[in-house]
């Protein structure tokens, strides 16, 4: 504590104060390992006044990167601590600590107005490329096209930089990269998945032990829910534990959730990064235990259909005794609201599996409730197309089915390590070969081979995947490798890896795959042959007729 409140002395951020203020105070360890100076400012904050400039929307920032090949990233050192603090306000911010009682000149983390004031400031001084740049308080992203573009713009935004006299932390800082880390997710040329750091963040949180801590996994996990369809249906045991008058308990449905949503982000889904250019489709789905709702680009170049985010919610109580029209009606409002950033003021064609949904936008005796919901999304360009249910197994999964299609990082054995830990059967077969006292039935079936678990078969051995990976296995080794045929699909994997009724589910996830529905068979039902019936040359010519044998006994 001394030394850090000498660093800052000799930094002319604080100096010794004689203030009737004295917020208590302590140190929190930083990424890098150095320490931060945190001010309890609760007390502070209850009676200031406060500012109202908007921050950024993160999604918005992240929007700005979509077709984008290079990224420069720029970090404002200890951009807090840039900022004076008006001489009437110093004396407010004082603290105590064992050596005495010290005050801000420089803005200190804790005040409720501090981001803010450091958005306006960031706005104010970097306005003028604003639109060309993502911003997000400290941390400036600089996406082109070109590299150089990119030098142009970099040398735009080091000038204004420096006219304001804002100084950067150059070892965080990053310049032309073809993938780099913003906002806690990695971008590349299109694409956006979590971050490394914070899922390594996810895969080490223990299994919580009161509520508090669910609520901190919940918080943590929900920052990635765009990744993770069927989000709100995966986490319901653990949100269930949060509400008022619920006992603590942790069962093997909380065990399930808990596992279920480390492992969806271990795997590190990638998403597409909207583009205001490409079609846009939201297609949606209710049912009686949730909504559904999946953004969707179709590219015009070659047709391909993308995800670029998933939202799903379980139905409240009242909900759930609605009529399947009111439902869909739901799953189409609730994620208009949720994609609002995206969808307002371009078409957007919805696509549902309930043929009623198209006559709502003409239709002038709607019920109160439908009314209402309608008019909170007038302001929205729709076309509502209707897809039969069988079309629509792919937002299906959202509304009825906690399972979900991943993309995994197949890259080296720390990834099939990985995926093995979390299995709880896995490890149980894992923990006999260690202890050597192995069922008769696994020596025949199975092998242990640096600490990874694979299945004996005609063909040789094959790593065993874990319950939670098919789905991300499959998506791997079918969605982007060209959408193989149900043969060539199970061929390929059957290679390599193995688990129990593998058939069946290849099957089924070929048959339910979106790209394969689109490009792939007749969806509709076959017609028979229709044939011209022979004119008749006089009244009576030809007659119909049902032959009726009676049997005798």
């Amino acid at each position: 504590m001394n030394g850090k409140i000498n660093e800052l002395l000799e930094a002319g951020i604080i100096r010794k104060s004689t203030s009737e203020y004295a917020s208590p105070v302590v140190l929190v360890k930083k990424k890098g390992g150095d320490y931060r100076l945190c001010v309890d400012y609760r007390a502070l904050n209850a009676n200031t006044i406060k500012d109202r400039y908007p921050l950024p929307h993160i999604e918005d920032q992240v929007t700005r990167l979509s077709g984008k090949s290079y990224f420069t990233t720029l970090d404002l050192a200890q951009g807090y601590y840039q900022v004076p603090i008006d001489d009437e306000s110093i004396r407010k911010t004082a603290f105590i600590t064992q050596s005495g009682l010290y005050e801000f000149l420089k803005m200190p983390f804790g005040l409720s107005n501090a981001p803010a004031v450091f958005a306006r400031l960031i706005q104010v001084t970097l306005g003028e490329v604003s639109h060309e740049i993502a911003l997000y308080l400290d941390d400036v992203m600089i996406p082109t096209i070109s590299v150089k573009r990119g030098l142009e713009l970099l040398e735009q935004v080091l000038g204004l930089l420096e006219k304001a006299n804002l100084k950067l932390h150059l070892k965080k800082c990053s310049f032309l990269k073809n993938t780099t880390n913003y906002l806690d997710h990695e971008i590349s040329a299109g694409t956006i998945q979590p971050g490394r750091a914070k899922i390594n963040c996810v895969a080490e949180y223990r299994r919580p032990r009161n509520v508090h801590e669910v609520r901190q996994f919940i918080g943590l996990t929900s920052y990635f829910r765009k990744f993770i369809r069927n989000f709100a249906q995966i986490a319901q045991p653990l949100t269930e534990l949060t509400k008022k008058d619920i006992e603590w308990h942790w069962d093997s449905q909380q065990e399930q959730a808990f596992r279920t949503l480390k492992q969806r982000l271990i795997e590190r889904p990638v998403l597409g990064i909207y583009d205001k250019d490409a079609k846009t489709e939201l297609h949606t789905d209710a049912s009686k235990l949730g909504l559904g709702g999946v953004l969707i680009h179709k590219h015009q170049r070659d047709g391909n259909l993308k995800p670029i985010a998933f939202f799903s919610r379980v139905t409240t109580n009242e909900e759930r005794c609605y009529h399947s029209y009111e439902l869909e009606t739901l799953a189409v409002v609730e994620s208009l609201k949720r994609f609002r950033i995206y969808l307002t003021g371009i078409p957007v064609k919805i696509v549902t599996d309930c043929a009623a949904l198209r006559t709502t936008l003409v239709k002038k005796d709607l019920i109160p409730r439908i009314a209402r919901w309608w008019l909170t999304i007038q302001d929205f360009d729709l076309e509502i197309e209707y897809w039969p249910g069988e079309r629509m197994k792919h937002v299906d999964a959202l509304s009825r089915n906690p399972s979900s299609n991943f993309v995994l990082m197949i890259d080296n054995d720390d990834w099939l390590k990985t995926l093995q830990m979390q299995d709880e059967g896995i490890q149980n077969i894992l923990a006999q070969f260690r202890e050597q006292s192995i069922n008769p039935d696994l020596i025949a079936n199975y092998v242990v081979k640096d600490n990874l678990l694979f299945r004996k078969t005609i063909g040789g051995e094959r790593f065993v995947i874990p319950k939670l990976a098919k789905y991300g296995l499959l998506q791997k080794l079918h969605d982007q490798i060209g959408h193989p045929g149900f043969e060539k699909c199970e061929k390929t994997i059957k290679a390599q890896f193995w688990f129990p009724g593998m058939t069946r589910f290849i099957r089924k996830y070929i048959n339910a795959c979106l790209q394969c529905a689109f490009g792939k068979g007749n969806h509709g039902k076959l017609e028979g042959e229709l044939h011209l019936i022979d004119k008749a040359a006089c009244p009576m010519h030809t007659i119909p007729y049902t032959q009726i044998i009676w049997v005798l006994s």
